[in-house]
């Protein structure tokens, strides 16, 4: 087996670790496969032990491949488990053998080897026409779907980062995409109808959105995660729009959010990232609907005088990060309900004269809040 795999280090550890504990009739299917594999192909190599996962690791494998790698495990846990992928197990099995690893940051990681392979199966899925692939993250490859409209239903991810372009399409490009799970948009603008983009999203991040307010028409009904980061946002979702299922968004440094009055619709919320929302001034009573949230970033929301005493029916909040909040005048009696808290940062929080339950004026006393 060491012979076959040419020496390659990485080819002997994640066809190794599939190996594991298998049996001697599986150990020699294995071997067989590998005489018939050139010394230097080594992407035929590795991919012998994709080939050994079920149907739901390979999806599991090919969307970590394409979207996810560098990103937080748990968070990708989160969108794949909204997928129907059953991820813990699936993760787990990756990790096993060797296919994806976690780093010390709880990022996924992959050697460039394993990640060019899993790109690979995804191109031959056709190799004239990426409009029949299901995932799509080479930027011309992307341009040439989107503007010769050649989506089809095969598509489950497309990914498009157009910095410093400002690129408008037309959403009649993604009309046929009617599988698309996944999608990334950064830095670019769409124009038309919003009823053309699937409804059957689970993750889009669309970092520097252009438009003011949420499309009415689009739908954010199966979204898990939405990540806006550096919107031209005024307001999130107005009454009556509903993310049921969302359990992230984050809404980071977009610099016009004035306010978020309405949470109704969006009480699965896990985390909810503010940060730097130097306009925000209106946080909705109806955060405190939001039973399911462990995390809450206003940090350097510089606008922000007062939270809203519903705060206090956060129950299962454990993170709170106030730091930065310079207009920051009081803090509701109801946050010492609040049982679950392990983290309290109101650091530079200058015009918070006391905390609830305390007469004392001195301001030293928020910093021991901060955990070391």
């Amino acid at each position: 087996m060491v012979y076959y795999c040419g020496g390659i280090p990485l080819a002997l550890e994640v066809l190794g670790s599939s190996l594991c504990g298998q049996s001697l009739a599986v150990w020699n299917s294995r071997l067989e496969k590998l005489k018939v594999i050139a010394n230097d192909d080594i992407q035929s190599k590795l991919r012998i032990s994709y080939d050994s996962l079920n149907e739901t690791e390979q999806l599991i494998f090919l969307d970590i491949v394409c979207f996810f790698i560098g990103y937080d495990k748990e968070y990708v846990l989160k969108i794949l488990d909204g997928c129907g992928f059953f991820p813990v197990q699936g993760i787990s099995t990756l990790m096993r053998r060797c296919l994806v690893k976690v780093g010390s940051n709880d990022k996924l990681v992959m050697h460039n080897l394993l990640r060019e392979m899993g790109r690979g199966i995804v191109r031959q899925e056709n190799a004239i026409d990426p409009g029949e692939r299901s995932r799509l993250w080479d930027y011309e490859d992307v341009v040439d779907v989107l503007t010769d409209k050649m989506g089809t239903t095969a598509v489950e991810g497309l990914v498009l980062n157009e910095p410093g372009l400002k690129h408008t399409w037309m959403t009649k490009s993604f009309k046929k995409m009617k599988m698309l799970r996944l999608l990334q948009l950064n830095y670019v603008g769409l124009k038309g109808s919003y009823d053309h983009i699937s409804t059957k999203l689970r993750w889009l991040c669309w970092r520097e959105f252009p438009s003011e307010y949420m499309p009415s028409d689009l739908s954010l009904k199966n979204l898990i995660a939405l990540d806006m980061r550096h919107s031209s946002l005024k307001q999130f979702i107005e009454s009556g729009q509903s993310a049921t299922k969302l359990k992230f968004l984050n809404l980071n440094h977009s610099h016009e959010l004035v306010g978020i009055p309405d949470f109704e619709g969006c009480q699965s919320l896990e985390k909810l990232m503010l940060k730097d929302c130097t306009r925000l001034e209106n946080i909705g009573d109806t955060v405190g609907l939001l039973s399911n949230l462990l995390f809450l970033n206003f940090q350097d929301c510089k606008s922000l005088k007062n939270l809203p005493g519903s705060i206090g029916g956060l129950k299962a909040l454990e993170r709170l990060d106030m730091s930065g909040c310079s207009k920051l005048e009081e803090l509701p009696n109801s946050i010492g309900n609040l049982t679950h808290l392990t983290f309290l940062s109101l650091e530079n929080c200058e015009k918070l004269g006391h905390l609830p339950g305390s007469s004392s004026n001195n301001n030293n006393n928020n910093k021991a809040l901060v955990p070391k």
